[in-house]
């Protein structure tokens, strides 16, 4: 009799399991298979909008709140509701081959050319799409479903990823190499509830949650434009280019049309090519009453000289720009450079714009460039 109870318990215990299979938190059916329709589902989304907080642990401590919206292939803005690190209000733009992060605090625009962005193409992703970038690397991880667990009527899964190969940051195209990465995903959706990122061998993380996800919504291409104030400077960090398109450098013949301060002209060498001659004595020294700044005549003909080597110059003042004078300007650097935060610059009024070419004195060749905007103005 004991026999026959005992193998009925036993019977029973796993005809009940065999019911409860679909709801098991560690069987493959629930667990494995989200891991492959997560990615899978990744792969549709060609758009997205969410409210997201990001927060540090271990050496960095700090957390940001914003909004995110990217629309692939090469899309992207940020705009930051809270961060002590960038300033309450700032706005990341990333489009196509060019970046700009408007700091209200700081009364800029940091503008930057950067490579052509294609994030569909399975190999980039722009640094806060955390989305994007666990799709990138889990062709080169380790996938496993941790757990499941049904909370509030909804299962929710955690798929962990761990890199075959964390240090390889030309992979990662990022400061960070991450080690380890948990994904919780809402298994109705197969969308990202909670991102959490180990680095430095996991003494460091990152969390990001996710709030009022909405994939595939038609984003306009205007939103990844931002409409600044008069007044504010627009700025390019040494280490890149320029983004803003300069006058076109095209053969010119007449000679400057110049307003305002007339210290330069421009004079034909020969039929095709114009010279431009700076009256030296006619450049002024802008601030010269501060003690600090004074700048003499021979470090004033050099900052003109150097900066005339530029073409970006050139153009400006082909273009009917006038020199205003010469200054000593500083500008915005980033977290590992290494050189002056201030330099002697040479600068051009050009349809009423400013613009500050500034000047290496040992290199003599232009360093940094910026601008300010005229009011209304969109970038």
């Amino acid at each position: 009799m004991r026999k026959k109870i005992l193998i009925f318990l036993i019977l029973f215990i796993a005809f009940w399991c065999t019911g409860c299979v679909t709801n098991s938190p560690d069987h493959p059916d629930t667990g494995n298979t989200v891991a492959a329709d997560f990615f899978q589902h990744s792969h549709t989304v060609r758009s997205y909008t969410a409210e997201v907080t990001r927060t540090y642990a271990g050496i960095e401590n700090d957390s940001e709140v914003f909004t995110i919206n990217v629309k692939y292939p090469d899309k992207l803005r940020i705009d930051l509701k809270k961060s002590s690190r960038s300033g309450d209000g700032t706005v990341v733009v990333i489009r196509e081959n060019q970046s700009f992060r408007y700091s209200p605090s700081a009364n800029q625009v940091t503008e930057m050319s950067i490579d052509k962005q294609d994030w569909s193409n399975g190999t980039s992703w722009a640094d806060d799409d955390y989305w994007r970038m666990a799709e990138v690397i889990a062709s080169d991880s380790e996938i496993t479903t941790k757990s499941c667990e049904t909370t509030g009527g909804k299962t929710y899964c955690i798929v962990e990823m761990r890199p075959r190969n964390p240090n390889d940051f030309g992979k990662y195209q990022s400061s960070y190499a991450y080690s380890d990465v948990l994904i919780r995903v809402d298994t109705s959706t197969l969308n990202p509830v909670k991102m959490q990122l180990f680095y430095d061998n996991d003494t460091n993380s990152v969390s990001v949650d996710y709030r009022n996800l909405t994939e595939n919504p038609d984003l306009s291409d205007s939103l990844f434009t931002i409409p600044i104030p008069a007044g504010v400077t627009v700025v390019t960090p040494p280490t890149h280019p320029p983004v803003h398109k300069y006058p076109d450098t095209g053969i010119r013949t007449s000679p400057v049309q110049g307003i305002g301060t007339m210290n330069v002209s421009a004079t034909p060498e020969n039929s095709n090519v114009s010279r431009i001659v700076v009256n030296y004595t006619g450049v002024r020294v802008i601030g010269e009453d501060d003690a600090t700044d004074r700048i003499d005549e021979n470090q004033k003909k050099m900052i003109v000289d150097a900066a005339l080597s530029d073409e970006r110059v050139n153009a400006l003042l082909q273009e009917g720009g006038v020199i205003e004078g010469v200054l000593y300007q500083c500008h915005p650097t980033p977290k590992n450079f290494s050189g002056p935060a201030c330099a002697p610059a040479l600068r051009i009024l050009h349809e009423n714009i400013t613009w500050d070419f500034l000047i290496d004195e040992k290199s003599r060749t232009v360093i940094f460039v910026q601008h300010d905007l005229p009011k209304g103005a969109l970038i």
